[in-house]
């Protein structure tokens, strides 16, 4: 369990903190979105009971009411039968402090774990779901037993598995869809930037990229190599 689910679950008073911090930082912009709601932050129930109200604002929907395994597993199931047809498919949008991510999976990561019978297996899940952590540009190399995103370096020595499945077998391989899916985010392959996404039960591979308006992190590949 990573530690934001941990604190939300042993200690209602933190969630109930975590989420006021999280709506506040929103509320002017959905004001001047929704005048007539005139929400107020005084009041976490009505400022959900609100949130309810809003149709159009999907980024405040999934901050307000953090995400669960069966909730992901839902959605997941929801966009897989679109893998197939394109670059990649939004799963959902995390808010981590302000910065929104936005997680897409790809037909290439669908294979892959459904070869090692993990396919939205509660530790795919587990995975998936620390990518609320966001990106920290200030700890993106990963310590020993940090769950998060983590950017991989391709002059890491000794190779693992892990680097030959992201760059061997997709950034540098001619017809892997690497161009495909950066031409699908609006950048050039070279722009892509190679990370894992990381739980003690396994890792997944992908490329983020930095935008403006968010961060988009498509994944492509499952380790689950000790």
């Amino acid at each position: 369990m990573d530690s934001l689910t941990a604190s939300q679950s042993q200690f209602p008073q933190c969630r109930k903190a975590w989420v006021a911090q999280a709506i506040s930082k929103q509320i002017e912009r959905t004001n001047s979105h929704h005048p007539s709601l005139k929400i107020q932050s005084e009041s976490i129930d009505s400022v959900r009971m609100n949130l309810l109200k809003i149709s159009g604002d999907q980024i405040l929907r999934e901050v307000a009411f953090p995400m669960e395994l069966q909730d992901l597993k839902d959605k997941v199931k929801a966009i897989e039968h679109q893998l197939v047809d394109q670059p990649f498919v939004e799963l959902h949008a995390f808010d981590r402090e302000g910065r929104v991510l936005r997680v897409a999976l790809t037909e290439r990561l669908r294979r892959a774990p459904r070869k090692e019978g993990v396919w939205r297996s509660r530790e795919m899940l587990t995975t998936l779901k620390n990518a609320a952590y966001g990106f920290d540009e200030l700890r993106s190399r990963s310590p020993s037993g940090r769950d998060g995103i983590f950017v991989m370096d391709r002059t890491f020595r000794p190779a693992n598995e892990m680097m030959a499945k992201l760059f061997d077998r997709f950034l540098d391989k001619p017809g892997s869809g690497a161009d495909e899916l950066a031409t699908a985010l609006g950048v050039s392959v070279i722009e892509l930037i190679p990370v894992r996404l990381v739980s003690h039960h396994m890792r997944l591979l992908g490329v983020l990229v930095r935008k403006e308006e968010a961060d988009w992190l498509a994944l492509v590949d499952c380790d689950r190599s000790k």
